[in-house]
C-alpha cells in the first residue's frame, strides 16, 4: 500500500506539472496562431519542451563528433531535415528544446487529438503520420503538408525508424525522411539520442532518474544530398534517380547510426 502510495505521488508530482505547461504552451500557440502571431506560435513547441525538460528534470549532456560543425550555432541552422533514433516519449521533448527555430515534427496522428498538445500541433503546421486503415492519407495529405511546411521554410524532424525501440536498440530506418531530402535537396542533421529508454522505460509512467547513467544528446555530421535530377531526363528517369539516392542516402545514415551506436 505505502509503495502504491508513492508511485502515486511521483506520478502525480512528475506529470502533473508537465500537463500545467502542455495546457499554457499549447493554449498559446493556438491563440497566437489564430491572431496572427505565427512567430509566437512556431516558438510554443520550444519553449514548451524546454519548460517540460525542467519539471521533468531531464539534463541532458549535449556532445558532438568533431565534424558535426552544425552544433555550434543552432540558432542559425539551415533548413533541413533532422533525423534522431527513437527510444522512449521523452526523445522528443528534447530535441525541442535545442531547436530555437522552426521546427515541424512529423508525429502519429493519434497525438493530434490529445486536447491542447494536439491542437497546437495542428495550428501550428506540424505533421501527422498515419498508421493502419488510414495509413492511405499519408501519400495526399501528408505530401501536401510536408511541401507547405518547407515552402514556409521549416526544418522537418523525422524519426526514421518509424516507431520507438522497445529494447534501445536501433530499427532499421524507413525511407520517408530521405525522400523529402533527396526530393528538395535539403540538408540532413542527424541526432543521436542515448539513456531515455532507461529514463521511461516501456509500459512505465515513472521517470528513472540515474545519476550514474545519465541521457544524452550527441550530434552527428550533417548528411548532404546525394545529387540533382538530370537537367533534360525524362520523367521516368528523374524517378529511378530520386529511388537510387534515395536508397544510398538511407543506407549512409544506417552506417553513420550504426558506427555511432558501436562506438557508444
Amino acid at each position: 500500500m505505502i509503495q502504491k502510495l508513492k508511485e502515486a505521488w511521483i506520478y502525480l508530482s512528475t506529470w502533473g506539472p508537465f500537463a500545467v505547461i502542455t495546457i499554457a504552451c499549447g493554449s498559446l500557440g493556438v491563440l497566437s496562431s489564430a491572431v496572427g502571431l505565427r512567430s509566437v506560435a512556431k516558438r510554443c513547441i520550444h519553449w514548451w519542451a524546454k519548460g517540460s525538460c525542467w519539471v521533468l528534470n531531464l539534463k541532458p549532456e549535449l556532445s558532438a563528433d568533431s565534424n558535426a560543425d552544425w552544433a555550434k550555432s543552432l540558432g542559425d541552422l539551415k533548413q533541413g531535415i533532422m533525423i534522431a533514433n527513437h527510444a522512449s516519449h521523452l526523445d522528443i521533448i528534447l530535441i525541442a528544446a535545442l531547436a530555437p527555430f522552426d521546427i515541424r515534427i512529423l508525429a502519429k496522428s493519434s497525438l493530434f487529438k490529445v486536447p491542447f498538445l494536439g491542437w497546437y500541433l495542428r495550428a501550428c503546421g506540424h505533421i501527422p503520420v498515419y498508421r493502419g486503415a488510414q495509413k492511405h492519407l499519408n501519400e495526399s495529405k501528408g505530401r501536401e503538408a510536408i511541401k507547405k511546411a518547407i515552402q514556409e521554410g521549416a526544418t522537418l524532424f523525422f524519426f526514421p525508424e518509424g516507431t520507438r525501440s522497445r529494447d534501445g536498440t536501433l530499427k532499421p530506418f524507413r525511407s520517408g525522411a530521405f525522400v523529402v531530402a533527396e526530393q528538395y535537396e535539403l540538408m540532413t542533421y542527424p541526432l543521436l539520442v542515448k539513456g531515455t529508454s532507461r529514463l521511461l522505460r516501456s509500459g512505465s509512467r515513472i521517470i528513472h532518474h540515474d545519476a550514474d547513467r545519465p541521457c544524452a544528446i550527441h550530434f552527428l555530421p550533417t548528411l548532404a544530398p546525394l545529387g540533382q535530377k538530370a537537367e533534360g531526363s525524362s520523367p521516368s528517369q528523374n524517378a529511378l534517380d530520386l529511388s537510387e539516392r534515395v536508397k544510398e542516402a538511407k543506407a549512409r545514415a544506417e552506417q553513420v547510426y550504426q558506427e555511432a551506436f558501436t562506438q557508444d
